[in-house]
């Protein structure tokens, strides 16, 4: 007679992983069950800030192709971790502040330590961004994920006050661009960097943990005017900080304003031309701020501990 551990799903590891769930989740201040179906997170709590139009702000996103070379060098809390980042730094773009983060692991076979790794991850990106973790999934596909293999996904719900909303309908000509120091290639362009490396084991510089930004920039929002954000994703700077400014407004651009890393060096010894550099990675810059009051941002930014640069300039097209 067949089972479903012969299908390849063991439940009972599974099972086995709740208790350890719930106690990473505990560490950022959820209440929820992490057995139930979904998770939990009071309205009244979100009221007692102090919002007076509140509008749920919600993103979802993966670690993309980067997810192999963590895999396959056993950086399985970098991929939890990454999750976090790259749906917390979305959210906090329109000035949103990260509330609550579900996670979804796909895995080709459970394995109990790699899973507690990743989700280790979530729970330490979860109380750096100051959101909570409430909940996720565990899947596993045996014959359909390719063997040994597995995928990370997230979303995060964030609030924000829908009049004090970041965007491009507050950006002006002649604000200035402000650039955040990435903490390395984050997570955008590893098919590429994938396609470089062939079968080489990757250097530690290609795995650093994407950065999350969200805590200090409503911190820096806190005390100084902020217009917009954009992050850095796929598309580059200026695919993302043109997302950033509305019609008939443009991102003028300096690319020699802040130190290019050695990263990219590596890159261009590979064959990556600096065009296609350009529209792929972030070149050093994680996140872009866009103020008319670049001073002050820099330096509370300093004080956060963030490298910050004055990158550009708001023009008219």
């Amino acid at each position: 007679m067949s089972s479903y551990r012969d299908a390849g799903v063991d439940q009972d590891a599974a099972d086995a992983l709740i208790a350890t769930y719930a106690e990473l989740a505990a560490k950022t201040g959820t209440g929820g069950d992490a057995a139930g179906f979904a998770g939990l997170l009071p309205l009244d709590e979100v009221l007692r800030r102090g919002y007076k139009r509140p509008a749920l702000a919600a993103s979802t996103d993966t670690v993309g192709t980067k997810i192999d070379l963590l895999r396959r060098t056993g950086h399985h809390r970098t991929a939890g971790w990454d999750s976090v980042a790259m749906n917390v730094d979305d959210v906090v773009c329109c000035g949103a502040e990260p509330l609550l983060f579900v996670d979804c692991i796909a895995t080709e076979r459970l394995d109990p330590d790699e899973a507690t790794e990743i989700v280790t991850g979530v729970a330490e990106a979860c109380i750096e961004a100051g959101c909570r973790l409430v909940g996720g999934e565990t899947a596993q596909l045996p014959g359909l994920l390719t063997h040994g293999s597995y995928e990370v996904m997230g979303a995060c719900v964030g609030v924000v006050d829908l009049d004090q909303a970041w965007g491009p309908h507050r950006v002006r000509d002649g604000d200035t661009i402000v650039g955040l120091a990435a903490s390395g290639l984050h997570s955008n362009g590893y098919s590429l960097v994938r396609r470089v490396l062939g079968d080489d084991q990757p250097p530690d510089f290609v795995l650093t943990p994407t950065a999350i930004y969200a805590r200090k920039l409503l911190a820096v929002a806190a005390d100084v005017e902020v217009h917009a954000a954009a992050h850095v994703t796929g598309g580059g700077i200026p695919g993302n900080a043109g997302r950033a400014v509305p019609d008939g407004l443009e991102p003028d651009l300096d690319f020699q304003a802040w130190p290019r890393p050695a990263v990219y060096d590596w890159l261009g010894d590979r064959g990556v031309s600096e065009l296609e550099m350009l529209a792929t990675f972030n070149l050093g810059v994680g996140m872009i701020l866009i103020t008319p009051a670049a001073g002050d941002v820099i330096a509370r930014l300093t004080d956060l501990g963030v490298d910050a640069w004055v990158i550009g300039q708001v023009t008219a097209s």
